[in-house]
């Protein structure tokens, strides 16, 4: 019997590190970086974690964004293409840190903010768009 669990915990531990593989992030004819298909809050969770690290690197070496146009502005610039119905709902910047938090929006109204000082999604929500800074 003991001899019957061990393959069993090897094949579970192998396809469970093999469920994370693949590639969240795909990119289109032009070369630009766009987010992974899904819906709700856990789309827009996948999608500002990839954005927001692919701003942060291009903004490196350079002036970041002071205000939410400017950094709108900067998706195209950038190689950055929003999934449709997704939009950047909020912005703001540290000047003293050189950091920001960047938050983006379905058309449904799921949300979620990425904060590039710990390099991770600050919050999120299913409903009701960004928060207000």
């Amino acid at each position: 019997m003991t001899r019957g669990v061990l393959p069993a915990v090897v094949v579970l531990a192998l396809g469970l590190g093999l469920a994370g593989c693949g590639d969240d992030e795909s990119p289109s004819a032009s070369g630009a970086t766009t987010a992974p298909a899904g819906s709700g809050a856990d789309a827009v969770v996948a999608e500002v974690t990839s954005v927001a690290p692919a701003l942060e690197s291009y903004y490196r070496g350079g002036p970041y964004p002071q205000t939410l146009d400017e950094a709108v502005s900067t998706l195209a610039p950038a190689g950055i293409t929003l999934s449709p119905g997704t939009e950047v709902g909020g912005y703001t910047y540290d000047p003293d840190a050189v950091e920001f938090v960047l938050c983006l929006q379905d058309a449904d109204g799921a949300w979620a903010s990425y904060d590039t000082a710990p390099m991770g999604v600050r919050d999120s929500g299913t409903s009701g768009g960004c928060p207000a800074p």
